[in-house]
C-alpha cells in the first residue's frame, strides 16, 4: 500500500511539472512586454542623430515633414555576419524627435507624437526652419533609445517613417524575409513622396560589425568608441558636380575661368527614391556611424526597382 501511495505521489509531481512547463511556454511575446532576459535576445542601447543639409543654398533643399515621433515609426532590420536576415529588433524606450510639419501652402507647424498640430512656426525661408528638435541646418542632437536585438546580429539597418502615406515596408511580409540577404531585401524598398508637402521624410542608417560580439560591444553604453553616433540620412539624393583636373588645367592655359560654365537642373527631385543607398559596384552598404563631425560622402547612385524613378 505504501508503494502505491509513493507511485501516486511521484506521478502527481510529474504532472504538476509538465503543466507548469506548458504554461511557461505560453508567455505573451509582445515586444512591449519583452524583458531583458528573453531567450535569444539582448538589450542594446542606440544613439542616433539626423545630419544637417550640407548647404541650404538652392531651392531643391526643401524642409518637408521632418521628425521621428514615436517608437512605432522606427524599425530595426537585423542581419548576421553573413548578411542574412534574422529578425526585427524590438524597440523599448525611445526618445522622440518631434520635428515639424509643412503644409502645401508653405506654412510650418509644431506637432505632437501623432503628427497633430500644437503650434505654428515662424521662419525665414532663406535661413531654414527649426522646431521639434530639428535645427535650422536640418540636424539634431543625438537621441538615445533601447531595443532587444537577436543574439546573432552583426549588422543593423535602421529605417524610420516607412508606414506613413506611401507604405514602404509591410511588416506582415516578415515570413518571406527569413534568411534573405541584406543586399536583396533592403534594396527592394523604395519611397515615393507624391505631390503632398505633408508626406513625412524617411530616414535610413546602417551599422556593420565583423561579428555579434563586436556589435554587442558597440551597443553597450558603457564602452568608449569614436563612431558613437548612428546617423540617419534622409531619402534624398545629394547631387554635386565638379570639373576634372584636365579641364581645370586646360582652362588655366587658355587664361579663362570655368566658373558658371554649366548649369544643372533636377526634375522631380523629391518624388521617388530608394530607402537604403547601396553600392552596386562593391555590393555593400556604407555604414553611417561616426562622431558629431561625420559627413555622408559617397559617389554612387542607387537605381530603385522602377525605371521611372531616380535613386539617391
Amino acid at each position: 500500500m505504501k508503494e502505491i501511495k509513493l507511485y501516486i505521489g511521484i506521478i502527481a509531481v510529474l504532472l504538476t511539472t509538465m503543466l507548469t512547463a506548458c504554461s511557461d511556454s505560453m508567455v505573451d511575446n509582445d515586444p512591449s512586454t519583452t524583458s531583458e532576459t528573453e531567450e535569444g535576445y539582448y538589450k542594446a542601447s542606440f544613439r542616433i542623430a539626423i545630419p544637417s543639409f550640407e548647404e541650404n543654398a538652392t531651392r531643391s533643399t526643401v524642409f518637408l515633414n521632418e521628425g521621428i515621433r514615436n517608437k512605432e515609426a522606427m524599425k530595426l532590420f537585423c542581419f548576421d555576419n553573413k548578411g542574412q536576415f534574422v529578425g526585427l529588433g524590438k524597440i523599448q524606450d525611445f526618445t522622440a524627435v518631434l520635428g515639424f510639419r509643412r503644409d502645401n501652402d508653405g506654412n510650418y507647424h509644431e506637432v505632437d507624437e501623432n503628427g497633430n498640430y500644437t503650434g505654428s512656426i515662424t521662419h525665414n525661408p532663406a535661413e531654414g526652419v527649426n522646431g521639434g528638435g530639428i535645427k535650422t541646418n536640418g540636424s539634431t542632437e543625438p537621441k538615445e533609445f533601447s531595443a532587444m536585438i537577436p543574439n546573432n546580429t552583426s549588422r543593423i539597418h535602421l529605417v524610420a517613417n516607412t508606414d506613413n502615406v506611401y507604405k514602404t515596408i509591410n511588416e506582415s511580409d516578415q515570413w518571406k524575409w527569413a534568411g534573405m540577404h541584406e543586399n536583396l531585401l533592403m534594396t527592394t524598398f523604395e519611397t515615393y513622396h507624391t505631390e503632398e508637402q505633408s508626406v513625412i521624410t524617411r530616414y535610413w542608417g546602417y551599422i556593420c560589425k565583423e561579428n555579434p560580439e563586436k556589435l554587442k560591444e558597440y551597443l553597450n553604453p558603457k564602452t568608449t568608441k569614436e563612431d558613437y553616433i548612428i546617423h540617419l540620412i534622409r531619402d534624398r539624393a545629394k547631387i554635386s558636380a565638379e570639373w576634372s583636373k584636365d579641364a581645370i588645367e586646360n582652362a588655366k592655359k587658355e587664361n579663362r575661368t570655368l566658373e558658371n560654365d554649366f548649369k544643372l537642373t533636377v526634375i522631380n527631385g523629391v518624388a521617388y527614391g530608394t530607402l537604403a543607398p547601396f553600392d552596386r559596384t562593391n555590393l555593400k552598404f556604407t555604414p553611417t556611424t561616426g562622431d558629431s563631425e561625420w559627413v555622408w560622402n559617397v559617389d554612387y547612385v542607387t537605381p530603385p526597382p522602377g525605371r521611372k524613378q531616380t535613386g539617391r
